[in-house]
């Protein structure tokens, strides 16, 4: 039998000769069939993969962004809104002539056909973009300066006004003058319009959110910075009617550095927000919200973001995202400036705002630790709670988890409480109050051990950090005041309050109700009170 005989090492390691050829061999295939992930070559050596396109992306310059660039689906980072220049087609079927323009906007006028008129005018803003240059033609811009100034009342094309926004939002490279021409235009027509469309906010965050003009430079904005365009701007703001924050809330803040922005307007836009213009830019933000996501943002985002925290859906959105936002160091200068705003803003009487309460007093304490964002963040519950109804619904939120499953308790609830009892004393006792009647009133079960021993606690530490007695009187009588206006339910319901209330005696209850107090008159109210209920009242309780 003949032995098989070994390859020697020598055999099997491919020579330099041997390697070029399958080179040459794998170039032939690749060039008929692409490339393969199969053996092409009798060297035993594969193909490698080849990624590479034959085809390279062309880099499209500011005045195009035409309607492909709108059909792109953005990126989780790619959030700056895209104006695009499908308005052009709205003029396709106009032929140019500069000579005559003015004529025949003229006789357009004269018969009423604006449709044509707005034709052509979007036609004539068309001309001015010659490849990736701007050509204006002072005789076209003249005209259509003048017809928007007589008759923008009856020009409520959506493609006009598109053909105005596109041409600031990429002016850039445009003369002062030119720029400054173009704004007037854009703001006198839009001040004749009953209703702004919701390209005019889509327009603004794109300025608002800048592009980045190089590495560690800041990100510029084309014209809403601009002095002869803050008109325009405060008729979009104006339906946010946002709440900025005041210049003595950022030194209580106690965060080195932490001033206000310069973007951050001295004084509202608006007193009250407009329903109607919201309910027609909700239309582009609640698609644009989808597209934020990831933590990859640009820096400027936020600061668009809080000039549009007016509104309540815009609030519900950054509370929503603020548990993965507040954990990237980068943007606590960001964040503490959008917690500040949001307690400006927040309203409990929304049903939205609710929602954003609870989301920020839930939001995980580990989180809150650094200062630069503890800091803020008690500032704009504080600023919040200055309103009663904000007040109600944070003590709400805090004893529902406070006394809810022990796994999903906040440790920062007692704390927050103490806060809120030391600066907002009278009306913080109400909420707490109120919140226990109706925790009462609903006779969950255990609900008065629950709330004894939480409020045995509450007023025992409270006690501890010498903030001042706790106001007995105050919670007392605000709580007897919510049982008596029950109606034909009081001899039940104050059986609970007795229950809840019930120590060794009449009389400590009566001390406690009336908080302590060495007022006799105090006492006797209270026991004349009780004693017009006092047939249905607990055995031993009667007085």
């Amino acid at each position: 039998m003949e032995r098989k005989k070994h390859k020697r090492l020598n055999d099997t390691i491919m020579k330099p000769e041997d390697l070029k050829k399958s080179r040459v061999k794998i170039q032939k295939v690749s060039n008929i069939a692409g490339p393969s992930t199969s053996s092409a070559t009798g060297g035993g050596i594969k193909a490698k993969l080849d990624f590479r396109t034959t085809t390279v992306p062309v880099q499209k310059s500011n005045l195009h962004l035409g309607a492909q660039a709108g059909s792109l689906v953005q990126s989780s980072h790619v959030v700056r809104p895209i104006v695009d220049d499908r308005w052009k087609e709205f003029g396709e079927t106009i032929n140019l002539n500069i000579d005559t323009f003015a004529k025949s906007i003229k006789e357009s006028v004269e018969l009423d056909k604006f449709n044509k008129v707005a034709r052509m005018l979007v036609a004539a803003l068309k001309s001015f973009i010659v490849g990736d240059k701007l050509k204006v033609e002072l005789r076209l811009l003249g005209t259509i300066a003048e017809t928007i100034k007589s008759h923008g009342d009856k020009l409520n094309h959506v493609h006009l006004h598109r053909g105005l926004l596109y041409m600031i939002s990429n002016s850039r490279a445009f003369p002062d003058n030119i720029l400054q021409l173009f704004l007037s235009m854009t703001t006198c027509l839009a001040k004749q319009q009953p209703m702004l469309d919701k390209c005019y906010i889509a327009a603004f965050l794109h300025d608002a959110i800048g592009v980045n003009t190089g590495l560690g430079t800041a990100n510029r904005c084309a014209w809403i910075e601009k002095p002869y365009a803050q008109e325009l701007v405060k008729m979009i703001m104006s339906p946010f009617a946002t709440i900025f924050p005041d210049d003595e809330m950022y030194p209580a803040c106690q965060v080195e550095g932490l001033t206000m922005a310069e973007y951050i307007p001295k004084e509202r836009y608006a007193e009250r927000e407009s329903l109607e213009q919201l309910a027609v830019f909700l239309e582009f933000l609640k698609p644009w919200f989808d597209n934020i996501r990831g933590e990859v943002l640009p820096k400027p985002l936020f600061r668009a973001l809080c000039l549009l925290c007016g509104y309540d859906h815009v609030r519900f959105f950054i509370a929503s995202r603020l548990d993965v936002w507040i954990t990237l160091q980068k943007f606590h200068r960001e964040i503490s400036e959008l917690l500040l705003v949001l307690g400006c803003n927040l309203n409990a009487d929304k049903d939205l705002d609710k929602d954003v309460i609870d989301i920020l007093l839930k939001l995980n304490t580990k989180n809150m630790k650094t200062r630069t964002i503890s800091g803020p963040f008690s500032v704009a519950i504080r600023k919040a709670c200055e309103q009663p109804t904000n007040v109600h619904a944070v003590f709400e939120s805090l004893i529902h988890n406070e006394t809810g499953p022990p796994q999903n308790r906040s440790p920062a609830n007692l704390p927050t409480m103490f806060m809120l009892l030391t600066f907002q004393a009278v009306e913080s006792t109400k909420a707490l109050a109120m919140v226990c009647t109706r925790e009462l009133i609903r006779e969950r079960d255990g609900c008065i051990k629950m709330l004894r021993s939480f409020l045995r606690e509450l007023i025992r530490a409270f006690n501890h950090t010498k903030s001042g007695e706790f106001p007995f009187s105050v919670f007392a009588e605000t709580m007897l005041n919510a049982m008596l206006k029950r109606g034909e339910a009081v001899s039940w319901e104050l059986k609970k309050l007795f229950s809840f209330f019930l120590d060794n005696s009449l009389n400590n209850f009566l001390k406690f109700l009336c908080g302590y107090s060495r007022n006799q008159q105090k006492i006797e109210k209270t026991s004349k009170k009780f004693s017009e209920n006092s047939e249905n009242a607990p055995i031993g309780l009667k007085l």
